[in-house]
């Protein structure tokens, strides 16, 4: 992301999952966010811990058949990033 003069932003982590399973999400962006909000746009997952920082834990329900989560970067300049999980 350096060199790059723009906003982005991005969260890395896996793209499938299997129901039970917790899975771990990193925000990642080129801006400072003080604050990271956490959303389950999708699907039967629930957020576990990290609600507010740059890593948040995630488990996925019994009925999990894909789901997508999204984190909004919050600072100088806001940006959102969107990862769609995909059942095993």
């Amino acid at each position: 992301m350096e060199g790059y003069t723009g906003t982005i932003c991005c969260v890395l982590g896996s793209d499938t999952g299997i129901p039970g399973n917790q899975l771990t999400y990193e925000y990642e962006s080129n801006r400072t966010h003080t604050e990271i909000e956490w959303e389950v746009v999708s699907g039967d997952m629930t957020i576990v811990s990290g609600q507010g920082t740059t890593s948040v834990v995630v488990e996925l329900g019994a009925n999990f058949e894909g789901g997508e989560l999204s984190g909004l970067g919050n600072g100088e300049l806001k940006c959102s990033a969107i990862v769609n999980i995909e059942k095993e």
